[in-house]
């Protein structure tokens, strides 16, 4: 079973699984006081991995179907483009 890295509340110690739920309980909860900017995930006493962020070396195709996505949200936005237009993307065919 995987392991579930958790993060702990510094004033009241309570755990939590998002960085998102230790902010709403931080400005529930704790009024007034800043919410930690550095949060680290544990699980007992084993630090969660951290993943470096890695450049895509082949990205063309990834480049494309973002171009044709961007196109497509964008000519549904646009009233004059015609509704026959709308959703004719390449990749949703």
């Amino acid at each position: 079973m995987a392991e579930i890295y958790v993060t702990l509340c510094p004033l009241c110690e309570r755990q939590f699984k998002t960085r998102k739920a230790l902010e709403k309980h931080y400005t529930q909860k704790h009024p007034g006081n800043d919410v930690p900017q550095s949060i680290t995930f544990a699980s007992g006493n084993k630090q969660a991995p951290i993943v470096k962020p890695q450049l895509l070396k082949e990205c063309d195709g990834y480049l494309k179907w973002l171009a044709e996505l961007v196109e497509c949200i964008n000519s549904a936005h646009n009233p004059s483009v015609p509704g026959k237009y709308y959703f004719q993307c390449d990749f949703l065919i």
